[in-house]
């Protein structure tokens, strides 16, 4: 199993870089996102779904053994990077431009 998370790990940063460099890319004019399919878009809101009940259940597992306090940072952190990531969902098809 070791060898298998780290070569995850290696992917997952190296897509992490791809991402960033696409956004400054778009940032700055050289690139373009491509339109979202309406399969793609489905599944990036079962993710998000998915994503969110995880961090859920991780809370109240957390604050289960631990103490609603321990599970509060969870949460927090949890809900800030759903929000990231609807936000980022959002504006990914809106039809007004971007600044």
């Amino acid at each position: 199993r070791g060898p298998l998370a780290a070569i995850l790990l290696v992917i997952a940063y190296v897509l992490v870089c791809m991402i960033a460099v696409r956004l400054v890319l778009e940032q700055i004019g050289i690139a373009q996102a491509p339109p979202a399919s309406p399969l793609l878009q489905a599944l990036l809101w079962l993710n998000l779904t998915g994503l969110m009940l995880r961090f859920m259940v991780r809370f109240c597992c957390t604050a289960r053994e631990y103490g609603w306090r321990q599970g509060q940072p969870v949460l927090f952190l949890g809900l800030l990077l759903v929000g990231w990531c609807l936000a980022r969902l959002l504006l990914w098809e809106s039809p007004w431009p971007q600044t």
